[in-house]
């Protein structure tokens, strides 16, 4: 029972990984957003996400899964998580090199550093054209992105706990969750709830990770012609060009937009 528990725990913690590691991307100065609102957005996003209501029996079960809940992830767990998230896995792809090179140079200009060929002494006199400061600026940035990274990922641990708490309500009986609360109420229990996240972003698995890697792209790989041997015998789809008159008409009816419509924006 304790191992499909810690099972759980462990695929918690990746998922808390992955949104921070996406909301610290995406929420780079540099990176080229939408103008899509963000309240649309996270309208949106909550609407694919929207949940069942726990049931009397689970919410019966919640005050324990909340006391459990506490003991794993208490208050800060998720900034120091994301600590050692930038620090072992995201501070060279988020914060950049504080070194000067090509890339600077490129980047600087919006433009691809592909072809580009300049010595140290040319790309620091571009630098210093571009951006007297580009140093110093980098240097700041360096220090300031783990800091953020870490308030980014605290802002995720109110709604976090709560999640867990939810999902052991759901997931696991009263029973259960007594053995769990037993077990992290012990010094070895406590020993590994507070160690069990820093863990999760050790280099030893951030190493086995990027060793999956060939792998996880050699089945990427395939999984298109898969997918076409395994629907090889369906009938083929239709592009709305290839239908009738009456047909396009109809799906014109169904979806609201005019034939022409639909044709321009194709």
């Amino acid at each position: 029972m304790l191992d499909k528990f810690i099972r759980g725990g462990a695929m918690l913690r990746r998922s808390a990984l992955m949104l921070g590691a996406g909301l610290a991307l995406v929420s780079q100065p540099a990176a080229a957003q939408d103008e899509m609102a963000d309240e649309d957005i996270f309208g949106a996003l909550s609407a694919m996400m929207e949940t069942e209501p726990l049931t009397a029996e689970q919410q019966e079960r919640l005050p324990l899964a909340e006391t459990i809940v506490a003991k794993i992830v208490p208050d800060g767990t998720m900034a120091e998580m994301g600590a050692g998230i930038f620090d072992g896995i995201l501070g060279s792809l988020i914060g950049g090199s504080t070194e000067p090179t090509v890339s600077s140079v490129a980047e600087e200009l919006g433009i691809e550093s592909y072809g580009i060929e300049m010595s140290d002494l040319e790309v620091k006199e571009a630098l210093a054209i571009l951006d007297p400061a580009w140093q110093q600026r980098k240097n700041v940035e360096a220090e300031l992105m783990p800091k953020m990274f870490a308030e980014v990922m605290g802002a995720m641990e109110p709604g976090m706990r709560k999640a867990m708490a939810e999902l052991y309500a759901i997931n696991l009986t009263e029973q259960e969750l007594r053995d769990i609360d037993a077990f992290f109420s012990t010094e070895s229990g406590t020993n590994f709830a507070r160690k069990s996240y820093s863990m999760a972003t050790d280099p030893r698995i951030v190493a086995a990770s990027m060793e999956a890697l060939p792998a996880i792209m050699a089945s990427a790989m395939t999984m298109e012609q898969q997918m076409a041997e395994a629907t090889a015998d369906l009938p083929a789809k239709r592009s709305f060009a290839e239908l009738g008159k009456k047909e396009r008409m109809r799906i014109a009816e169904l979806t609201g937009y005019s034939v022409e419509e639909i044709e321009a924006s194709i």
